[in-house]
């Protein structure tokens, strides 16, 4: 009933701002720490009414919808590495172990069965504190926490293993520095490796690098917020912590990170940025443009963006070095909320991958991009699942869940509007 009553007073607010807000709001950091009263309304406005499906730009819509086709490998090489990429893990209340049962059995081997495995933790693990989850209907702070059960949930009942997370996000105080401590010790316990916050301020970066088949990936986490926790002066150095929403911030410590992944031997480097502006169909132009920039600063060969909750195009970036040779990366906006359950439906359609790297003559390089899309079913037992998208119609019955097949549709529409051009859909009845 309150989700209709806010659903209500947007579509009011809309009579008089509809045009203005057609579009994203150029330079919106997003930041709760900074937001005014325009701000709160803005963004609730987006959430709880009408999100963006335009982007600032026209161009910048042309641009992210044509980018080429890529193919995987069909017979990954012995000197090949497979690395999988998912997005948010959140501490929704719907996600317990009698109602997950068969969470995974569509992605269990598409996502665990790479080499190395890669998400994002959006929630503290102080398991000495009682769990903390997110609300039905956000209109106040929110302080997460996970619990055992939830972690279980997150790997598969222990058939599944993430081999590196980052913690790096706007959640990651709500705990306070001891949650945060007390999630990397959870962490060390389940011998995951993590990157976005550094103990005392001392970076080792060789416990951001993971090998396999022979192939070194070093990571590097950051958030662009803390929402309305304040780090202490005393710890600055503690927490990958920058403004990474706003045009011309300093990206110096990134660098410098990234450069010390790089002389302690990383190949490959993979830069997670939770940053970006959420229920909004593409990155806004700020955005858009730090991530390029960051990518040639740092020459990262991946950036993993996090944080807008629903899926954006993803764009192969190329430049010039100083040297004049010509590098290209994949830059992935935001792979959406990915073991989670939001109202906002766009929320419902996380975005995985599987990129492959090889190693060549002229080094290792990126030799194969696997895009997969799932869609998060709720059933009305209360059951959650994780379908593939492409095929999951042929698992409703709209007769029997008629909400349910027309989350789909909705879905299908934003799909086919936004990511067609990218990744077609593959059932052949769709």
């Amino acid at each position: 009933m309150l989700n209709a009553l806010l659903r209500a007073f947007y579509s009011l607010v809309r009579v008089f701002k509809g045009k203005a807000w057609e579009r994203p709001l150029p330079a919106f950091e997003e930041d709760p720490q900074g937001f005014s009263s325009r701000d709160i309304l803005y963004f609730g406005y987006k959430y709880y009414g009408f999100p963006h499906w335009k982007a600032e730009k026209n161009e910048t819509e042309a641009a992210l919808r044509c980018q080429p086709a890529q193919k995987a490998p069909k017979n990954p090489m012995t000197n090949t590495a497979v690395l999988s990429l998912g997005g948010d893990l959140m501490p929704y209340k719907v996600l317990r172990d009698a109602d997950t049962s068969r969470l995974w059995d569509e992605f269990r081997d598409f996502y665990f069965g790479a080499d190395i495995v890669f998400a994002n933790l959006e929630t503290p693990l102080n398991l000495s504190k009682p769990a903390s989850w997110v609300p039905e209907v956000m209109l106040n702070d929110m302080y997460f926490n996970g619990d055992r059960e939830l972690w279980d949930i997150f790997t598969d009942r222990g058939r599944g293993r993430y081999d590196v997370l980052s913690i790096a996000n706007n959640h990651m105080l709500d705990q306070g520095y001891d949650g945060l401590e007390a999630t990397a010790n959870f962490l060390h316990q389940e011998k995951v490796a993590f990157a976005g916050w550094n103990k005392r301020g001392i970076f080792q970066a060789e416990k951001q690098i993971v090998e396999r088949k022979g192939i070194r990936f070093g990571f590097s986490a950051w958030t662009y917020s803390l929402n309305r926790c304040k780090p202490d002066s005393q710890r600055a150095g503690e927490l990958n912590f920058l403004p990474l929403n706003r045009a011309g911030f300093d990206s110096r410590r990134i660098v410098q990170e990234c450069r010390q992944l790089r002389e302690k031997g990383a190949e490959v480097l993979v830069l997670s940025l939770h940053a970006g502006n959420a229920y909004q169909a593409f990155p806004g132009e700020t955005v858009r443009a730090n991530f390029q920039r960051l990518m040639e600063e740092t020459g990262a060969d991946v950036i993993v963006g996090t944080h807008p909750h629903n899926p954006q195009p993803w764009e192969f970036h190329t430049w010039k070095r100083a040297d004049g040779s010509i590098a290209r990366g994949l830059i992935l906006y935001s792979l959406g909320d990915f073991i989670a359950y939001d109202i906002f439906k766009w929320c419902h359609l996380p975005l995985m991958l599987r990129l492959s790297f090889t190693r060549q003559e002229s080094g290792v390089t990126l030799t194969g991009f696997e895009p997969r899309f799932g869609f998060m079913h709720l059933s009305r037992n209360g059951s959650l699942r994780l379908l593939d998208f492409a095929a999951a119609a042929d698992k409703i019955d709209p007769r029997v869940d008629k909400a349910a097949w027309k989350e789909w549709q909705e879905l299908r529409y934003f799909y086919k509007r936004n990511f067609s051009g990218l990744l077609p859909l593959s059932s052949s009845n769709h």
